[in-house]
């Protein structure tokens, strides 16, 4: 027992070990430039919560040699991340670190990852930090040829994505709709057609037939950016219904009325591509959407008439409850079009006009529906 236990502390020691040397060994493709002019292509070990120090080897099996961050001017990973160095006060401290380049232009900024970052600094005549209180003020300037990118500077939260999009597209002289998540509560005015086939449930005598309802949802929201692409976010919605159908079939032998009722949760996630003007944003939306349905009930009355020997109509009567059973969940496809207005900088509300279709073997629900969402 006591062999197996020393053998078990072994296995985990040695286990340890080639874990951390392994981290330690990451490397990356890169350069570095000592002082202002000499320059070496090779490998990095390089931490950005570590912004201090660089760990250099000219190839993988060379000897690794030690840099401070005050050695180096530049350095430059494979994959595209390149960093300079800059004396910097984090915590009191006055230090030479290698920061982070995010923007590179008319707006020059930059990040580093140090202990209580990430830290952030637009270039200006000198080296200025950015804060939660100082970011509209310093960032102002750049931005005063563009009164909507003014607009939407008020919305900048402080963080590298929302910065790097925004310094993107002001350094192309475009106007920055800054992107940022919100929530929200939503709220439709909707028109649902459902339509059965001949076979939704037994003994239907109608064929295949559809019935309307029209109703109010209500619901939550919630929108995120994708940064790599300017205007494109991702919204998600979940919005209760409930809701009523009927209809009447008849012929020379058979009559039949259908009642439906139905409550349900449905689900939507679709990207969103908006155009930006001003305070106002144009969007189109696109993509899936299903619906849980939490409870329903249906009455089918059926009526058939067989004439009997010339005597006249026999009519004989059948009632059936719940006899149509729709699937829990179904799944398709959803769409719109609509415009948003922010009335405050981080405030806005939207009026929209969209579709939904969701698909089984038995039926289909369709949707059209306008809609009007506020974020809190």
């Amino acid at each position: 027992m006591h062999q197996k236990t020393n053998l078990l502390k072994l296995f985990l020691i040695s286990l340890f070990i080639t874990i951390t040397c392994g981290s330690a060994s990451a490397q990356s493709k890169g350069y570095i430039i000592i002082g202002d002019t000499t320059y070496k292509d090779g490998f990095l070990n390089f931490k950005e919560s570590r912004p201090h120090e660089v760990f250099f080897q000219e190839t993988k099996k060379s000897q690794p040699v030690y840099y401070t961050a005050e050695q180096l001017s530049v350095m430059g990973l494979e994959y595209g991340a390149s960093y300079e160095t800059k004396i910097v006060t984090i915590n009191g401290k006055r230090q030479n670190l290698l920061l982070k380049i995010l923007s590179q232009g008319k707006l020059r900024l930059y990040m580093v990852r140090a202990k209580g970052g990430p830290y952030f600094y637009v270039q200006k005549d000198s080296l200025v930090q950015l804060t939660k209180n100082n970011l509209q003020e310093e960032l102002k300037p750049f931005a005063t040829n563009c009164p909507s990118t003014l607009w939407h500077l008020k919305r900048l939260p402080l963080n590298q994505a929302s910065l790097v999009s925004f310094a993107k597209a002001l350094n192309k002289g475009e106007s920055s709709a800054v992107p940022a998540g919100s929530v929200g509560v939503v709220a439709s005015a909707n028109n649902l057609t459902i339509k059965l086939s001949k076979d939704s449930f037994r003994g239907n005598r109608a064929r295949d037939f559809s019935m309307s309802s029209a109703n109010l949802s209500a619901g939550i929201f919630a929108e995120y950016p994708v940064y790599l692409l300017k205007g494109l976010a991702v919204t998600g919605q979940i919005t209760y219904h409930k809701m009523e159908f009927g209809h009447s079939y008849s012929d020379l032998e058979n009559d039949q009325d259908v009642h439906l009722e139905m409550s349900l949760m449905r689900f939507r996630l679709a990207p969103k591509y908006s155009l930006p003007y001003n305070r106002f944003n144009f969007f189109i939306e696109t993509g899936l959407e299903g619906h849980y349905t939490l409870q329903q009930s249906s009455k089918v009355i059926q009526a058939k008439r067989t004439t009997d020997g010339g005597t006249g109509d026999n009519v004989r009567i059948s009632y059936h409850d719940d006899l149509i059973q729709l699937p829990t969940f179904q799944y398709g496809i959803t769409g719109g079009v609509g415009l948003q207005y922010y009335y405050m900088p981080k405030k806005y509300v939207s009026l929209s006009f969209n579709t939904g279709h969701t698909f089984s073997d038995k039926y289909t629900l369709n949707n059209f529906s306008t809609t009007l969402r506020i974020n809190l």
